[in-house]
């Protein structure tokens, strides 16, 4: 007969029943999951950008005559987007076209704006006066050129003479 202190207790049995269940279990617990779902989304809408631009003059004097310069203003538009371009009014405006650049002292110097290189057509906040141009989703530029008529100088200090003019692109 065997000695019965060789063979398992039954409490040493169900341990190891315990055991082989929860080892046969886990993998299928481990591999249980459940799903979402992750929306992305974005509204494009259309929209222009426009950057600062530096008109420079020559050195003129009184006694010039005509003084020209002109500069290339950059802007962005959406894709088939129409749009605006024009000068806004401020100090500096005097009339339709024509601003004045001032200095610490003395008289301005007056200039006027234009869209064309002839200088015959007003780049003004007027009726008319601005420029269409149609958007292209990448930086795109157009042209201003500007003229300070002959004797524009006559009276105005020897010194610096500035003026800040604020630009406007508008869309629907």
């Amino acid at each position: 007969m065997r000695n019965s202190s060789s063979w398992p207790s039954v409490r040493q049995v169900k341990l190891g029943l315990v055991l082989a269940a929860i080892l046969a279990v886990a993998p299928a617990m481990a591999q249980q999951s459940s799903s979402a779902t992750l929306t992305a989304s974005t509204t494009v809408v259309q929209a222009c950008a426009i950057s600062n631009a530096t008109l420079t003059f020559p050195n003129t004097s009184a006694a010039s005559g005509e003084v020209t310069s002109e500069t290339t203003i950059s802007f962005t538009c959406s894709s088939g987007l129409a749009a605006k371009i024009f000068p806004g009014t401020n100090t500096a405006h005097v009339t339709a076209n024509t601003y004045r650049m001032s200095a610490s002292s003395g008289a301005g110097v007056e200039f006027s704006l234009f869209k064309d290189n002839n200088r015959s057509q007003p780049f003004a906040s007027i009726l008319g006066g601005d420029i269409d141009v149609t958007g292209s989703g990448v930086v795109a530029t157009v042209n201003i050129y500007a003229s300070i008529a002959p004797g524009a100088a006559a009276g105005a200090s020897a010194e610096h003479h500035e003026a800040t003019i604020p630009l406007y692109i508008t869309y629907n």
